[in-house]
C-alpha cells in the first residue's frame, strides 16, 4: 500500500495496517519485492528506510513476535523490530525514520530479489512500517 508518510518525495510503501486496532492487528505477512541487477564492477550497497510503528516488543528478534526482514534471494540480511520499552495497548513506539544497510559485493553480477517483510505472527499486538527511498549505489 502506498503511504502519505514519507522520508523524502510523495510516497513510501506502507506494510501492515496503522488503522487496525492494537489487539485486533492482522495475523501474516505483508510483503513487497523488487528484482533488479547488481553490477559487475565495483562495490555495492544496498540502502532503504524505514519507519516502525509497534505495540509489540521484540528483544530477541524471535520469529514469533512482530518483525521485519529484509531478504536477499530468499536469504536474510537483516531484521528489524521495535526493542524499545513496551506499553502494551497504553501506547506504540515509534522508532522514526532510520536507514538499513547491506552489502551486496557478494551478488556482483547477478540478478537479485530483494524482498521486505512484515511478520506478525502472534496476532496480539499491532505493527506496522513505512519503507522508503530503497537503492542501490555502486562505487
Amino acid at each position: 500500500m502506498q503511504s502519505e508518510i514519507t522520508h523524502s518525495g510523495q510516497h513510501a510503501a506502507l506494510l501492515g495496517d496503522a488503522q487496525a486496532p492494537c489487539r485486533q492487528p492482522p495475523v501474516g505477512e505483508a510483503w513487497i519485492e523488487q528484482e533488479f541487477n547488481v553490477s559487475y564492477r565495483g562495490s555495492a550497497t544496498l540502502s532503504l528506510w524505514y519507519d516502525l510503528w509497534s505495540y509489540d516488543r521484540n528483544i530477541p528478534l524471535s520469529d514469533e513476535l512482530d518483525h521485519v526482514d529484509i531478504l536477499i534471494n530468499g536469504l536474510r540480511v537483516g531484521r528489524l523490530a521495535n526493542q524499545g520499552e513496551w506499553h502494551g495497548c497504553d501506547a506504540y513506539q515509534h522508532l522514526g525514520w532510520k536507514e538499513f544497510t547491506c552489502d551486496l559485493s557478494r551478488y556482483r553480477g547477478q540478478s537479485v530479489v530483494l524482498r521486505i517483510e512484515l511478520g506478525m505472527p502472534d496476532g496480539i499486538y499491532n505493527t506496522w512500517v513505512y519503507v522508503d527511498d530503497v537503492q542501490v549505489d555502486v562505487q
